[in-house]
């Protein structure tokens, strides 16, 4: 098992020592592993109720993305929007909605191209952006709707 081990995190030379296996594999048995306060806060909205529930109903400002798997700028706005989360965790969430699964949501909400990310307050939509962005715009978006 010891060797299966290391060889999974790339260090099959190892496994030659029983001794140096031993300790490696306990060394890394022992790491921690902690989450972001991101995680938390970013959650991926399951069907309409959901939908109503988290996000319109929440009592903090919730930054909605709307994307789709096929779309390749939302592959790369949401690992963007998700670091620059990490500064606004307390103040404010953020859901992810596929428009493939949820199309009356996104219709809802005019939503005509993917990404869309959307700055919804009890229900009204505060301001919103469409397309890739860089981390700076971002960053004020998110302060604004820290704000909010």
């Amino acid at each position: 098992m010891t060797s299966r081990l290391l060889c999974n995190l790339g260090m099959r030379y190892f496994s030659q020592s029983p001794t140096v296996s031993t300790k490696i594999s306990r060394h890394v048995l022992k790491r921690n592993i902690q989450t972001t306060w991101s995680a938390r806060d970013i959650f991926t909205v399951q069907d309409e109720k959901d939908f109503q529930d988290k996000v319109v109903g929440s009592k903090r400002p919730v930054v909605v993305e709307f994307h789709a798997t096929w779309c390749g700028p939302c592959k790369m706005l949401m690992p963007r929007m998700e670091k620059q989360m990490v500064n606004y965790n307390d103040k404010v969430d953020m859901a992810k909605v596929d428009i493939d699964e949820l199309p009356d949501v996104a219709m809802e909400y005019n939503v005509g191209a993917v990404p869309s990310v959307l700055l919804i307050k009890d229900g009204k939509v505060l301001d919103k952006f469409v397309g890739l962005k860089d981390e700076d715009q971002i960053d004020t978006f998110l302060t604004n709707a820290a704000k909010q």
